[in-house]
């Protein structure tokens, strides 16, 4: 996952709109690339990168990330 993470916005920004959108409406990892279709590991590796810039919704449901 740690190789995915400086690429995986880069190759597939449309993956990356669709984790941020997932993440606000589920808060869980597994239900996001199950909703959105994402491979499990690039939804990690974009909500780490997403997390890391600070431009992850702090307030709601505790999150599983």
């Amino acid at each position: 996952m740690r190789a995915l993470r400086p690429d995986i916005e880069r190759e597939e920004p449309l993956w990356t709109e669709a984790v941020r959108r997932g993440w606000e409406l589920y808060r869980d990892v597994e239900r996001v690339s199950l909703e959105t279709r994402v491979p499990l590991q690039a939804v990690i590796a974009i909500l780490e990168n997403l997390k890391e810039r600070g431009e992850l919704p702090a307030e709601g449901r505790e999150s599983r990330i």
